[in-house]
């Protein structure tokens, strides 16, 4: 029996920044649930409202983190200095992964 097809990836649609104000306004300061929340986003279910909201907390999170590791390296070191050189560092093993055995392979 062939696999169920999957549903079709909607493109996703940006938040207006009065739409980030809003669901921070609902969610932190109303305490609404995210079922609730969906009510005053037409078209969008509660699942892409706490995605909304995760990237959120995502991207200022890396912006926070990236800046105390600047701070913590010191000598004038940007915080997007860090990112990109941990970039090319992460990137430079991915290079050489070869070269690691792990416990799953014999």
């Amino acid at each position: 029996m062939p696999s169920p097809a999957r549903r079709p990836l909607r493109p996703r649609v940006k938040f207006s920044k009065e739409e980030d104000e809003l669901l921070i306004e609902l969610k932190e300061k109303r305490n609404l649930t995210w079922k609730q929340i969906a009510d005053f986003f037409p078209g969008r279910n509660p699942g892409t409202l706490q995605d909304e909201r995760l990237l959120d907390a995502l991207k200022s999170y890396e912006d926070e983190k990236w800046r105390i590791v600047a701070q913590r390296v010191g000598n004038g070191v940007t915080p997007m200095g860090c990112c990109n050189r941990v970039w090319e560092l992460f990137n430079d093993d991915l290079d050489d992964a070869s070269q690691f055995s792990f416990s799953h392979e014999s």
